[in-house]
């Protein structure tokens, strides 16, 4: 019985689908799916050969912009699990690229700060940013670029989801 839902729920969004002139494998899902793993792959495998891994690009960008912060907030704001971010840090410490230390006022608390190491991953980070950008709009005019932009914010906006719709 279950098989039979799914098949049916199946052919009603390739109807949909075909309605609209879209195959499956150009569908917004299926084309967002293949830009959202290219990117990664190129970003990441860029990345690693500066020895940056997953989880140290976001906090490295958090923490450009707030050195000193806790823990805590890092894991708050980069929207990562207490446990991890302490994982991450103890590597990122370990090869040298932050440093952590005491609060004055609550020694239980540890403030995180960048190293010089560190900012070097920063300016790591932009450019590979930067030209995994060349890459991804390589023979797009500028016009063009400043419309896939302006699309993609649209397409977030749409559905991003409102703390409204939360409660």
């Amino acid at each position: 019985m279950k098989e039979t839902g799914q098949k049916e729920t199946e052919m009603s969004r390739q109807g949909d689908q075909q309605k609209h002139g879209i195959s499956e494998e150009d569908s917004f899902h299926s084309i967002y799916h293949k830009l959202r793993t290219a990117h990664r792959r190129r970003f990441f495998g860029m990345l690693s050969q500066v020895g940056l891994s997953e989880g140290q690009p976001k906090i490295i960008g958090y923490l450009s912009r707030h050195d000193g912060c806790i823990q805590r907030e890092l894991a708050e704001n980069c929207h990562i699990k207490a446990s991890t971010v302490t994982s991450v840090l103890t590597v990122m410490e370990k090869n040298g690229l932050i440093s952590r230390a005491a609060c004055l006022l609550d020694r239980r608390i540890q403030n995180v700060y960048l190293t010089q190491k560190g900012w070097e991953a920063v300016a790591a980070i932009e450019k590979v940013n930067d030209e995994v950008d060349e890459i991804a709009f390589c023979g797009f005019t500028m016009e063009e670029r400043n419309a896939t932009i302006d699309l993609l914010k649209r397409l977030y906006s749409n559905l991003k989801e409102d703390d409204s719709d939360t409660k």
